[in-house]
């Protein structure tokens, strides 16, 4: 064996022991700063945890890892067994970091890595406190006192470094899922019903979406299917999610004025009074951490303001990623999303509350929606419109969640101290139609869905090549990553592997 115990140390045992201190350090404290995300508690720690690209340093440290811990259990798997628990129970954590980066359809897995986590931290604390007790400094004196070299050693090195290579470059180059594009001769509808006879020809992809706020278990599985006529490419969605939430923070009149229903929409991170929502964002990039666009922490652009929620932002170096962001109360009835797209860090406007980093809107010609407020305060708004008609507020104030808090503009009049005879506790809706549709870049895709049985059923299209700046062209280099919001406004499942496009392949 490489190790014995005695004060020296092979020097593999020594090189393997300082690489997993480092290893560990590294996926343990960006852990953390991912694991915030579904954990307030751990903002506590958060002057401590790395900010940025942290998804990427985690998911590599983590591979790196498990190559580690596979070669201790290679070459050593007696001394382990016998001596050393604690790597059993850091392989266990590495495996199940494993399971989520292959995106396992695993209930709670995410959670179980959480404790993992957990749990390696608390034996590490252990651990070190254990030797310094009775060696003190010292300590470090017999980690690198270093034995005779043995052929083992270098056998043992060796294979480390070529597997954790090989596992490196094969994740950067071919990790990701496929789902292949069926070739059909004209188009469909667009209704969100999936009845059309293509959609049953098509290969399905399933994918699991993990973290997500309000969901069974943490996550969704999604399952998706592709079809494409010569210009346009067509997309099914199905997710479940346990409930139909297409209400949006009504706002209701207290005895100071009228005031936002919300749980967290002051901070930007409702999770209650909110709708479902969709998100597909496409790039010609495979890199991880979804094209390299996630950058965790209070304040990744140092420049820039802080975020209100301290999750982070998305925004790229300097391209283009297309996102379509899917609305239940907002989008649907309009047939339409919002096409949305991810670049370089803009600009702070002066008088603009909440910074958005990379994220916009496509341009719009007219149209859309609008909140019905002119400037949000947590402690009050005035809102922009009142209804013509009181009637129109009944449905409204049946406190249904499944209920739609939409309004027409021209089914509204100006707000005016007049009109405002309202008692406590009515509601009138937040989100106002200013007409039945966006019109220009931004309506680029069309998207409907119905939900049923517990599923949302989201049916999407877009033509190939919009020939917008915008807008990333749909071919065999695309690569797409989906994410389910269960009436909430960022806490979305994410996935870790992205899905390649394939065109060509498998049609009759």
């Amino acid at each position: 064996m490489f190790y014995k115990n005695s004060r020296k140390k092979s020097i593999a045992w020594v090189v393997l022991h300082i690489v997993a201190m480092v290893l560990v350090s590294i996926t343990v404290l960006s852990g953390f700063r991912i694991a915030t995300l579904n954990h307030d508690w751990l903002f506590f720690l958060s002057s401590l945890l790395p900010q940025g690209e942290v998804h990427i340093f985690h998911i590599y440290s983590g591979v790196v890892l498990f190559c580690l811990l596979v070669t201790y259990m290679v070459f050593d798997s007696l001394h382990v067994a016998k001596k050393t628990p604690f790597v059993w129970f850091l392989f266990l954590s590495a495996s199940s970091g494993m399971l989520l980066l292959f995106d396992t359809d695993m209930k709670n897995l995410l959670y179980i890595h959480y404790l993992f986590g957990i749990g390696s931290v608390l034996y590490i604390t252990f651990h070190a406190f254990r030797y310094f007790i009775f060696d003190g400094i010292g300590v470090f004196a017999k980690i690198l006192s270093v034995s005779k070299t043995t052929k083992k050693d270098i056998t043992t090195l060796v294979f480390m470094l070529c597997i954790s290579v090989l596992a490196v470059y094969t994740l950067k180059d071919y990790g990701y899922h496929k789902l292949y594009v069926k070739h059909i001769q004209k188009g469909i509808d667009v209704d969100g019903l999936l009845d059309e006879e293509a959609w049953s020809g098509a290969k399905a992809l399933k994918i699991y979406g993990y973290g997500g706020a309000n969901l069974d278990g943490g996550g969704s599985e999604i399952t998706i299917k592709a079809l494409t006529t010569d210009d346009d490419i067509f997309f099914s969605f199905t997710w479940r999610d346990p409930s139909k939430d297409i209400s949006f923070m009504p706002i209701e009149k207290t005895k100071k004025g009228w005031k936002v229903v919300e749980d967290g929409f002051y901070n930007f991170d409702e999770k209650t009074y909110y709708e479902d929502k969709f998100a597909v964002i496409l790039s010609h990039d495979n890199e991880l951490s979804a094209s390299r666009s996630t950058h965790m922490g209070e304040k990744p652009l140092k420049d820039k303001p802080q975020n209100f929620h301290s999750k982070g932002y998305h925004y790229t170096d300097s391209k283009i990623i297309d996102m379509w962001h899917w609305k239940a109360l907002r989008t649907n009835e309009m047939k339409l999303l919002d096409d949305e797209f991810i670049s370089s860090p803009f600009e702070v406007y002066t008088g603009k509350r909440r910074y958005c980093a990379g994220i916009m809107a496509d341009p719009k010609t007219s149209g859309g929606y609008r909140m019905n407020w002119m400037w949000y305060k947590k402690d009050g708004i005035v809102p922009r419109r009142l209804p013509l008609h009181d009637s129109d507020l009944m449905a409204l104030n049946e406190a249904n969640l499944t209920l739609p808090y939409r309004a027409n503009w021209y089914d509204y009049q100006a707000y005016s101290l007049p009109l405002d005879h309202y008692k406590v506790k009515t509601r009138i809706p937040s989100a106002i139609y200013v007409t039945n549709g966006i019109e220009g870049d931004r309506a680029d895709v069309r998207a409907y869905a119905t939900y049923k049985d517990g599923f949302w059923h989201l049916e999407v299209s877009r033509s190939l090549d919009t020939h917008s700046k915008y807008d990333v062209i749909i071919d065999n280099k695309t690569y797409i990553w989906v994410a389910v919001f269960d009436h909430a406004q960022i806490a979305h499942t994410r996935h870790s592997l992205p899905i390649k496009l394939v065109f060509g392949e498998g049609d009759e």
